[in-house]
């Protein structure tokens, strides 16, 4: 869930607003896939800017720069697995996290 929400938020943005009722049934190889792939996104306002930037220099920078996302995640999330292999037994799956029922979404 993480990782599909990392290419346009940032790294304070998406554990808080997507992830908060996982985190506490995290294993470490599952947080680690977290602190890694987080690093690899960009926020959409920092791509804009990125794109302003360079675009005198590199035409069609943006879809350079959301290829480079592209393909930074996926290898990301691979190298993680890597590095910390998942050895524990997930309990961050769906059946073992209840949802609070909320109205709206300041309730959360």
């Amino acid at each position: 869930v993480r990782v599909s929400t990392n290419m346009f938020t940032g790294m304070s943005e998406a554990p808080s607003l997507v992830i908060k009722p996982y985190l506490a049934k995290l294993t470490c190889s599952e947080l680690f896939s977290l602190i890694t792939c987080s690093t690899t996104g960009i926020v959409g306002s920092v791509i804009l800017l990125y794109s302003n930037i360079i675009d005198g220099v590199v035409p069609n920078s943006m879809q350079h720069i959301l290829s480079s996302i592209l393909i930074g995640l996926p290898a990301a999330l691979t190298f993680s697995r890597i590095i910390v292999p998942e050895t524990e037994v997930v309990l961050s799956e769906e059946e073992h996290v209840f949802l609070k029922k909320t109205n709206n979404t300041l309730d959360i």
